[in-house]
């Protein structure tokens, strides 16, 4: 039985929780952080979903950066066995102060591990890519389709309702990244897909971040160097706001976020926009957006505009 003490600190613990104004850290994308309500919110639960190829992954690694730049621990579960160095450093993260946990050999061993680092609370966040590949030892045990229907489901929610007062006592964040996909015996041009992540865990996520792959980028050559992928908010439980961001991700260079930067600061009219020309409290600084671009590379630039923008 818990002692009174206990108690009385938990329940002092969950008022501050209730009542207390939520620390949020900065993704370093200044859009997605007006959709979000102010930022990435520390300790709740997003969600991060959306079809092959569309900057899920990514986006959880370039966030992960910020997050240890914050002084955040952040530990990366890494079922899909995709996680490479050498890209999250391209992605901004510094892959030695970012924590990469495998799967073990079965899902409950996942989980369990999983939860006594969480109560321990040696971690402040944790990415999930994706809760998909995390499976019962059943499944791995009986031949195929001798599964039972609901198990992994049921293990996942499970997990969560088990974990939830570790997760509220050390403040530990969660982003987890899932794939889409057509409802089982649902097909056609018109199906509409969705997120992997089963029922039993959806009401867990206080933010849920549609990616989508919106247009391609090329040079003057007709060369894809890039992608500009969409990132909505279909569901925000820590504030009034929702709607969208535009990200620019470089196939060489990860996510560019002086041209996220630019693209914000001329829609709060920070930075104007007359046709090809932009300019900034009244000087002109660029000929066409390219330009734009690179005169927002230079650090004290950018913080000129940061500054105006009153963003981090």
């Amino acid at each position: 039985m818990a002692k009174k003490e206990d108690i009385s600190q938990y329940l002092e613990k969950i008022n501050a929780y209730a009542n207390g104004k939520r620390e949020v850290v900065s993704t370093g994308f200044p859009k997605l952080d007006e959709i979000m309500g102010g930022g990435f919110p520390i300790g709740r639960s997003i969600e991060i979903f959306g079809d092959e190829s569309g900057g899920k992954s990514s986006l959880s690694v370039a966030i992960a950066g910020d997050l240890i730049r914050s002084g955040k621990k952040v530990l990366l579960l890494d079922t899909e066995n995709s996680y490479m160095p050498e890209y999250a450093e391209k992605l901004g993260c510094d892959p030695k102060k970012l924590h990469v946990m495998k799967t073990l050999e079965s899902g409950e061993d996942t989980l369990d591990a999983l939860g006594n680092i969480i109560k321990e609370g040696m971690v402040d966040v944790v990415i999930v890519d994706s809760m998909t590949n995390i499976v019962p030892h059943e499944w791995l045990e009986n031949a195929a389709g001798q599964g039972a229907i609901g198990r992994q489901a049921a293990m996942h929610g499970r997990f969560l309702y088990q974990t939830r007062v570790d997760r509220i006592s050390n403040d530990v964040s969660f982003i987890f990244v899932h794939q889409t996909r057509a409802p089982i015996g649902e097909t056609g041009p018109y199906t509409i897909r969705k997120s992997s992540a089963s029922t039993q865990i959806l009401h867990e996520f206080h933010v849920r971040i549609r990616m989508s792959r919106s247009h391609q980028i090329k040079d003057k050559d007709g060369k894809i160097v890039g992608y500009q992928y969409r990132a909505e908010i279909v569901k925000n439980k820590v504030g009034p706001v929702k709607g969208s961001a535009i990200l620019h991700y470089m196939i060489d260079t990860g996510f560019d976020k002086d041209w996220d930067l630019l693209d914000y600061a001329v829609e709060k009219e920070v930075v104007e926009k007359d046709g090809a020309n932009f300019s900034f409290a009244g000087e002109k600084i660029a000929y066409g957006e390219g330009k734009a671009v690179a005169w927002m590379r230079d650090k004290d630039n950018a913080k000129k505009i940061k500054d105006a923008l009153g963003v981090s």
